[in-house]
């Protein structure tokens, strides 16, 4: 099993991103100030699309415009970036 990690700029983020991967088993870290979100990929590609679709789920709900996150998974670093239209 595979183990996504989500860095998170403050505790408060670092919670929120933990609430919407309820449905997954994760541990959020803090150590000095920096924090991330680790949560273990279930069942191959279609647990990674299930971590990942909560994921942008979270950052669209956040609505205030555009939230990025960074992401590692097996060595390699990714951005997740979701843009929500403002209401006007």
């Amino acid at each position: 099993m595979s183990v996504l990690t989500v860095e998170a700029r403050s505790l408060i983020r670092a919670r929120e991103i933990e609430a919407a991967l309820e449905a997954f088993d994760r541990d959020l870290l803090a150590d000095d100030g920096h924090y991330v979100v680790h949560v273990s990929v279930p069942g191959g590609d279609r647990g990674l699309v299930a971590v990942l679709n909560a994921l942008e789920r979270y950052a669209r709900e956040r609505g205030d415009g555009a939230t990025r996150l960074k992401l590692e998974l097996d060595g390699e670093t990714y951005l997740l970036e979701a843009v929500t239209e403002r209401p006007a």
